[in-house]
């Protein structure tokens, strides 16, 4: 597939008109992070994306001084055209709700921005033609890797805080999910509290017809795979009839978010230690199912 609607990327001035644009819109999405978290009372998080922001601003002044140097001018791309492998539009949906987000979820937002850079230098890297380009997209796609793993460590170390905390119910162990089994079988508990949360709207619209969707494909991919383990079970059943037992406040919709929210930290988590690849899989297209149907909810609560 083509990287840009216009063609590959043939040239360093191409090349850096693309990268200069990326770090451009990665400083202003870390900072609309900083607000959103400072607003929240979350200095540490707030301080960490104002650091971001500017580390994307002096990438971008980086790169337009070694074009300089080269003689040649960079000029800032247009980034509505850029499409990626492995792009989700509706990660886009979460910025909708930058309030809303704790520090681990808006940490994992910005792992997903950075992955998406890395994303775009290795392709350019693998696709090359011109030695020149290959090498310093392969410099740029190091550099964004290496962001994001710092970024996956400040998530990892938001999540174990918010749980210590007692930020939102916690849910199902992701230690326990050691097969597809139980990855589904928790998976399903998941939306099923969710569908609860749902039931009695007068017009669940959108969010209802997707949390079906998911649903539907969790019963199909359960019919090709073996049993969960005992501890898995037990533990998801305790978890639902916790569940049962909460007093819950609010609007349905905010109830919703909040099991998204939950659904999401499980599913990361279960990513981060995959025992296998179709385990792996299956998470990443359920954190995407959830961002899909929190991007639904921008609107109604």
């Amino acid at each position: 597939m083509e990287i840009l609607q216009q063609g590959p990327v043939t040239s360093l001035e191409q090349l850096a008109g693309i990268a200069v644009a990326l770090e451009g819109d990665l400083a202003e999405r870390y900072a609309a992070l900083a607000v959103s978290q400072r607003d929240r009372g979350e200095g540490e998080a707030a301080d960490l994306f104002d650091r971001l922001a500017s580390r994307a601003r002096e990438r971008r002044g980086v790169i337009e001084a070694k074009m300089q140097e080269r003689g040649l001018q960079v000029r800032p791309s247009d980034l509505k055209g850029l499409v990626l492998p492995g792009d989700n539009e509706a990660e886009a949906g979460v910025d909708e709700t930058l309030s809303r987000l704790t520090a681990y979820r808006a940490l994992a937002l910005a792992v997903r921005y950075q992955e998406r850079a890395f994303r775009f230098h290795s392709y350019v890297a693998a696709h090359a033609s011109d030695a020149k380009v290959q090498k310093a997209a392969e410099v740029l796609a190091r550099e964004a890797l290496g962001l994001a793993a710092g970024l996956r460590v400040e998530r990892r170390q938001a999540f174990h805080a918010e749980r210590r905390a007692g930020i939102g119910p916690p849910a199902p162990d992701a230690r326990l999910v050691t097969s597809l089994a139980d990855l589904l079988t928790a998976a399903g508990a998941l939306e099923r509290a969710l569908s609860d949360r749902l039931a009695g709207q007068p017009d669940p619209g959108r969010l209802s017809e997707q949390t079906d969707e998911v649903k539907a494909e969790l019963s199909s991919m359960a019919e090709q795979t073996g049993s969960p383990s005992r501890e898995l079970v037990a533990a998801v059943e305790a978890w639902s009839r916790a569940q049962g037992r909460r007093n819950i406040r609010g609007s349905s919709y905010e109830e919703a978010r909040e099991m998204l929210d939950q659904a999401f930290a499980f599913y990361t988590a279960v990513v981060e230690r995959a025992a296998s690849e179709e385990v792996l899989a299956a998470a990443q297209t359920l954190s995407q199912r959830c961002l899909e149907r929190l991007k639904s909810l921008g609107g109604t609560a």
